[in-house]
């Protein structure tokens, strides 16, 4: 199963802190330490995403 960011959506790393934009939403926002720590690992090794636990909350924020 493939997953990805919205379009609207990209990231960059600043500082060691992961920063998002939504272009669609007019806003930036950061995630919280433990899921900022999940996405990081997924990034990292895509075969992790079945332990990617906030999946469904990311998915309820609109981010997937």
């Amino acid at each position: 199963m493939a997953i990805g960011l919205k379009a609207s959506i990209s990231f960059c790393d600043v500082e060691g802190q992961l920063v998002f934009l939504d272009i669609e939403a007019d806003r930036y926002f950061g995630l919280s330490p433990a899921a900022e720590q999940s996405f990081r690992r997924l990034l990292a090794d895509p075969v992790l995403l079945e332990e990617f636990v906030p999946i469904d909350a990311a998915r309820a924020l609109g981010l997937l």
